[in-house]
């Protein structure tokens, strides 16, 4: 062997054992000094020179960006959802508004002329009225009806089958000398008779208020009545009916008087017309105003509907109507002897029953 590759073969030799010596701790020191530099906050550690530093920020960014999409195409799905639902919502009770509004006048008016007698004008005028008003989606004023006629000729009985046909919780009813008995309380029932009508109106639904025996009203419920009306005419939505219905024998002597001269003329009864009695409701009263002259005058009241006198063959309806109701077959013998305690005028011509049909059930209950 020469002296040149003697020479070779130690360096060899000495670099072997000194990477066998020293390699593996360098190799340790490295990485301690990694793991010590990743440890640093980042603006304190060595800067790289292999552009690693850049894709790292430019990773960032994209994950950043992509977290923002995600957020934001979360959100839009939620809003689209609560959009969704929302106009579900609404649809809903939309429907049920429209449910709670529905009054089969079908059903009425079959049901009033199987069970109210001589009164075709009365039902005509109710059941068309209704029908118009109830079928009108945009009508948002109070519905009107003023009841005129003689005792006993059907103006409860009328309204209450009106009454059967909306739910009873939105049904109202005031008896004038009940509730508003004291003429010194005048300027309280002004207030009183608003603020009970108000405060009983639900929204989506039919609400009904009946006023008997208006008649003997004071003028502070017909004040505060009419400062109602006008309120509400202002304030009530479309989606809430309101039926006000006043009942009184206000012109039921006029009434009864055009009634018994119009038959004994030779016409029928059911000739005549509801235009043809109008007259008789709107004119003047000989002991004064008449309660609801300026009610009607100022359009507050939408229809006047006057109930005509009974005749015998309508009492006797009446009582088997009511021996039917109670299941007792009627027979034609009993109902004469119940007839027989009921009192007709005028006298010297009994052509209208007095009372009507209001006191057939107990001359029934009598006569058993």
């Amino acid at each position: 062997m020469d002296g040149h590759t003697l020479r070779e073969t130690i360096g060899h030799v000495r670099s072997k054992d000194f990477d066998e010596k020293y390699g593996k701790r360098k190799f340790t020191e490295v990485r301690r000094f990694e793991n010590f530099t990743t440890q640093l906050p980042s603006n304190k550690r060595p800067k790289r020179t292999d552009g690693s530093e850049y894709r790292d920020n430019t990773s960032n960014l994209c994950s950043k960006l992509l977290h923002v999409l995600f957020v934001i195409t979360a959100v839009s799905i939620m809003f689209m959802c609560c959009v969704r639902l929302c106009v579900a919502i609404l649809r809903w009770k939309t429907q049920l508004c429209n449910m709670a509004l529905y009054l089969d006048t079908g059903k009425l008016n079959a049901s009033l002329h199987s069970r109210v007698f001589g009164q075709h004008i009365a039902l005509g005028s109710v059941v068309f009225t209704l029908a118009s008003y109830m079928s009108d989606p945009h009508d948002a004023k109070p519905l009107v009806l003023s009841f005129h006629g003689w005792t006993g000729s059907g103006k409860n009985h009328v309204s209450g089958i009106v009454a059967e046909f909306l739910d009873s919780a939105y049904v109202h009813k005031f008896i004038v000398p009940l509730h508003f008995p004291h003429e010194i309380d005048n300027e309280i029932y002004k207030s009183q008779v608003q603020e009970w009508v108000k405060s009983n109106i639900s929204s989506c639904e039919i609400n009904m208020f009946i006023f008997d025996e208006m008649d003997k009203a004071f003028d502070g419920v017909i004040e505060g009545l009419k400062m109602l009306l006008e309120n509400l005419n202002q304030s009530l939505q479309s989606n809430t009916k309101v039926l006000i219905v006043l009942l009184s024998n206000t012109k039921g002597h006029e009434i009864n008087s055009y009634m018994y001269h119009a038959l004994r003329t030779g016409r029928h009864r059911e000739s005549i017309s509801h235009e043809e009695l109008l007259p008789v409701l709107v004119s003047n009263s000989l002991v004064g105003s008449i309660w609801y002259e300026d009610l009607y005058n100022s359009g507050l009241i939408h229809r006047l509907v006057p109930f005509l006198p009974l005749e015998k063959n309508h009492v006797m309806s009446c009582i088997n109507d009511d021996l039917v109701s109670r299941g007792i077959h009627p027979e034609a013998r009993f109902v004469e002897r119940v007839v027989e305690q009921m009192y007709f005028f005028p006298d010297h011509n009994p052509v209208f029953s007095k009372t009507g049909c209001k006191r057939v059930s107990s001359k029934i209950d009598i006569s058993m």
